[in-house]
């Protein structure tokens, strides 16, 4: 697990990032930061009150909310 220090680097490095290649995802708009075959890093902006339907991936999925709330 990531020290606390660790951690606010990462997230420092990600929030200043520069965008990648972007796409429209049903109104919001995800940035791919880096991608390998295990792992992709997303950067998101997603509209208050926007849903994305039901969906599923054969990969693991997970979110860290940087600002806003679920």
């Amino acid at each position: 697990m990531f020290a606390e220090t660790e951690k606010s680097a990462v997230l420092a490095a990600l929030a200043t990032t520069a965008p990648g290649p972007t796409l429209d995802c049903y109104g919001g708009y995800i940035e791919i930061l880096s991608k390998s075959a295990d792992f992709w890093v997303l950067r998101g902006i997603v509209p208050p009150g926007s849903v994305v339907p039901a969906h599923s991936h054969e990969d693991p999925e997970d979110f860290l909310i940087l600002s806003g709330s679920q």
